[in-house]
């Protein structure tokens, strides 16, 4: 493997960008960003074409390996660095932390992805049946967390960092999870973002678009 810095390929206000970040800095991996701005397609030219073929965010180049999606990046990582504290090696703890982590790629990702994106590149209105759907999934959180402290067992593990890039999201189109009236899940957010050193630096993208777009809906409505 090289001893090159990692490349990783962002936009700062995807969560699934945003998860890797916060992994990243948990391993402390030696990596450098180059930010794409979705909007102009920069994620949609040869050039980024031939490290990741989807052409979606992120996706991380190590020497001579090219690696898109997400939560394998982050397997990736926590292997690489042997942080086994983040994804544990013993068989039922690690059976543990997968099976959240890929509830959140199939349940609560999904679900913020449908409520948000319509919102954010179709300038479509909120609908209804999606913010249930989304309201829902957090519902099931709220549940598995009076069980235990942490999505996947009794410490941080990749799970929760995943997983609270997607509870942050929805600040983009103003929703508040705390209408869920979930508490567990109101506790769990406060505590990471109090809890991650690195939450403003992997997390502040998020904040500044949210504040963006709701400084132009203002605008709008005033016209």
């Amino acid at each position: 493997m090289s001893s090159k810095k990692i490349t990783f390929y962002f936009c700062a206000a995807s969560a699934s960008c945003r998860s890797v970040h916060m992994v990243a800095k948990a391993v402390d991996a030696d990596f450098d960003i180059k930010y794409l701005d979705l909007m102009k397609g920069e994620h949609r030219t040869p050039e980024y074409a031939a490290i990741n073929p989807t052409m979606t965010v992120p996706a991380m180049v190590d020497g001579d390996l090219k690696l898109w999606e997400g939560r394998a990046i982050s397997l990736y990582l926590v292997k690489k660095y042997g942080k086994e504290q983040l994804y544990p090696d013993e068989l039922i703890k690690q059976a543990l932390v997968n099976r959240m982590l890929f509830w959140e790629a199939t349940g609560l990702a999904t679900a913020t992805f449908n409520y948000v994106h319509p919102q954010i590149f179709k300038r479509e209105p909120p609908c209804p049946q999606r913010e249930e759907e989304l309201k829902k999934q957090i519902q099931f959180l709220n549940t598995e967390l009076e069980k235990r402290s942490y999505a996947g067992g009794d410490h941080l593990t990749i799970t929760d960092l995943h997983i609270f890039a997607y509870l942050l999201h929805p600040v983009l189109v103003g929703f508040n999870i705390s209408s869920c009236k979930t508490p567990k899940v109101d506790s769990y957010v406060a505590k990471l973002k109090k809890e991650l050193p690195y939450f403003e630096e992997c997390n502040g993208g998020l904040f500044k678009m949210a504040e963006m777009m709701r400084q132009m809906q203002t605008a709008a409505k005033a016209k």
